[in-house]
């Protein structure tokens, strides 16, 4: 039985992570790590507050994106402002050090918002040629099914040799989808990571904000690896199944669930169910003329339907193989 295997997709998720920390998050992730001049001076409370973001100060008012003030930094604003329960702020007249330490706060995080936004240019730049050397580990993979599938099919059918030339082709094909993948995804990372640059300025330059904001889209960017690497090797390696059965004469299939907790649900993406008691699961079809089986109706083998995991169980035909 040939299924997606977690070896497969992981090791590409993980150059696709790496790529895109390597080329665009870690220049970022320097710059939000470098410590001002300003911050081994001997501050007191309030004045840390507002250096390390919990406490920002604007034409008398103080505010804390929590809405939360600690009891040393209370008792501070105390001393010279009013708390207003409504708005959650501190009024008043600060004194001179607490205003020039949020004019440096402000100056450092403007700096720091500008250097984070020279970053995505260059990332632009040299995106072609840091892809076109992108490499990904999916010649073992391709080792690996064709032995897997031969053991299918026991001696009933031989498998045709998969020639040096067929190999580099397969290898090549993967290559030039999954770069396509990365390069259709780019636009829309950089567009991203742009309005959270323009918002922090709208915001007045909240490098707190700032640094969260980075931080979650790198999420989104490690999640988006992953699903890339994934979908893409799990389409890769139903194609290539079915294109290696039906070189060795067998047509037809039997479709099988991957019957456990994650099995795809008809009601979580649309489509007919693929587990038990599915119009799929245990039923025969042929390869080249495969059931609906996609979100919108889509006839599709066994893997190709997002987020699918189901199996191909070759039906051999001994007199014809």
């Amino acid at each position: 039985m040939i299924r997606l295997q977690d070896s497969y997709w992981q090791p590409i998720h993980a150059e696709i992570q790496n790529f895109l920390w390597l080329q665009l998050y870690d220049p970022i992730f320097n710059i939000l790590a470098i410590k001002k001049p300003f911050q081994n001076a001997r501050l007191d409370h309030l004045q840390a507050a507002m250096t390390e973001g919990r406490v920002f100060y604007d034409n008398g008012v103080f505010s804390s994106p929590s809405g939360k003030y600690d009891i040393r930094t209370s008792k501070e604003l105390s001393e010279f402002a009013t708390f207003n329960p409504r708005s959650g702020t501190w009024v008043g007249l600060p004194p001179p050090e607490i205003i020039a330490t949020a004019a440096r706060v402000k100056f450092e995080s403007q700096r720091i918002n500008e250097r984070v936004a020279e970053v995505l240019p260059k990332f632009e730049a040299n995106f072609e040629a840091a892809l076109k050397g992108l490499t990904f580990p999916i010649a073992h993979v391709i080792s690996v099914m064709n032995e897997g599938l031969q053991q299918s099919l026991g001696t009933l059918a031989i498998l045709p040799e998969l020639t040096p030339e067929a190999y580099a082709n397969l290898i090549g094909f993967y290559h030039d989808q999954q770069k396509l993948n990365i390069q259709n995804w780019e636009p829309e990372q950089i567009s991203r990571l742009r309005n959270v640059i323009e918002a922090n300025v709208k915001a007045g330059y909240n490098r707190q904000e700032l640094e969260n904001r980075i931080r979650q889209e790198w999420e989104v960017s490690a999640n988006k690896a992953r699903f890339l690497a994934r979908q893409e090797t799990s389409l890769f390696v139903s194609r290539f199944r079915d294109e290696r059965y039906q070189s060795a004469g067998v047509e037809e299939y039997i479709w099988m669930s991957s019957g456990d907790s994650r099995c795809r649900a008809a009601n979580k993406y649309g489509g007919p169910a693929h587990g038990p008691g599915g119009p799929l699961h245990g039923h025969r079809f042929r390869f080249d003329d495969p059931p609906i089986s996609g979100t919108r109706g889509e006839r599709e083998n066994p893997g190709v339907p997002f987020g699918c995991r189901c199996i191909a169980r070759p039906v051999l035909n001994i007199t014809k193989v």
